[in-house]
């Protein structure tokens, strides 16, 4: 007993000595594979592909390739093929079958200013988050300091947005088309978790647990759609405001951008579609970028189907700027940025016409 005594004093002077070190970084300067299954590869920086080992360290940077395969135990089936990583005690990740993921360490500052940054650079495949960090917020100044820092140590990215602020158990899944170079979907979901997305020109706030959410598309455009559960997407309108939407089943916002052959500003049209009954309500604008003037149109039943084309859009939309409904004003009432004013067809009688054209005489053609 005396003996057990003497060592649990001197474990916890030791303890206590490292606590500010151990505070002060999150991360091991290198993270470690704890389970691979299959020919998993790894390409550390300047080095050629090699086999991932287990319980191997190795250097951020690293780009981890999982075969998109299942082992084969005497001729049968066994397991998919997958690698699991540790970055620290509390971040922990799973990299499934036809993973190609880079492990970048995008930490900036120095000191008392030192905010440590991981990201997962996914191509493709799927990473899965086992986050058990506190993320929590008690109202003290140094805890709550320290939950920002865990909420913003990792980053998922993909081609069509970055995944920020993410807690417990979350999935990335990434899928390139090989028929359309260049062209990707990711289905972002929480599992017992949270997390938020941000993408060019919208934001996807506190998604909750048992969520999920679609986005595809390229460089040119970007779709949004609901798989799971309400969230709230924010879309930038113009320089200095936003359009908030409550996405529900069947809610889809599609962006499109395209530079001006002459000075070759950006100019970025958003359509969102909302379920009502059979039929979709609609909201439609269109803005340069760095610019404040919006230009709008307005269906207030728009009868959209199938695949929802651009070019089905804008017929019914020509036809909505000529009539006579009262002009639809989203700052009459409390405004774009204020809490809890997300577009909502079911709580709302929004309608109206057009806007003014915000492109002035630019001509810009997004193929409607």
């Amino acid at each position: 007993m005396r003996l057990s005594f003497q060592r649990a004093i001197f474990a916890s002077c030791v303890l206590l000595a490292g606590a500010p070190a151990a505070s002060a970084d999150i991360f091991e300067p290198l993270f470690t594979a704890t389970r691979v299954v299959g020919a998993v590869q790894v390409v550390r920086p300047g080095r050629e592909p090699e086999p991932m080992r287990i319980d191997h360290s190795y250097p951020y940077g690293t780009r981890i390739l999982v075969p998109d395969a299942t082992t084969m135990t005497n001729g049968v089936p066994a397991a998919p093929c997958e690698a699991y990583i540790e970055l620290a005690r509390d971040f922990r990740f799973r990299l499934g079958r036809g993973t190609d993921a880079t492990v970048l360490d995008m930490t900036v500052g120095d000191a008392d200013d030192r905010t440590e940054v991981k990201v997962f650079d996914v191509k493709r495949g799927v990473v899965n988050t086992f986050i058990t960090a506190n993320t929590q917020k008690t109202g003290s100044a140094i805890g709550d300091a320290l939950v920002d820092k865990n909420l913003s140590a990792i980053v998922v990215k993909t081609p069509v947005g970055e995944c920020t602020r993410l807690s417990q158990r979350n999935e990335v899944r990434v899928t390139a088309d090989p028929a359309a170079p260049g062209f990707c979907s990711a289905t972002f979901t929480t599992q017992n978790g949270t997390m938020e997305i941000n993408g060019p020109q919208f934001a996807i706030k506190d998604m909750k647990r048992n969520a999920a959410v679609m986005i595809s598309g390229n460089p040119e455009q970007t779709s949004i759609s609901t798989v799971n559960g309400e969230y709230v997407v924010s879309f930038e309108k113009g320089a200095d405001a936003e359009e908030r939407v409550l996405f529900k089943a069947r809610c889809i916002g599609k962006i499109w951008r395209q530079y001006a052959e002459v000075g070759g500003r950006m100019a970025v049209a958003v359509m969102v579609y909302y379920p009502r009954g059979n039929n979709y309500e609609m909201k439609s604008y269109h803005y340069l970028e760095g610019q404040t003037n919006v230009g709008m149109w307005t269906s207030v039943a728009a009868a959209v189907s199938g695949e929802h084309s651009a070019l089905a859009v804008s017929e019914d939309l020509a036809g909505a700027s000529g009539g006579e409904e009262e002009e639809w004003n989203p700052d009459a009432d409390s405004g774009d940025s204020g809490d809890g004013d997300e577009w909502n067809p079911d709580d709302s009688e929004d309608g109206g016409d057009s806007g003014d054209d915000a492109f002035g005489d630019d001509n810009f053609d997004f193929g409607w």
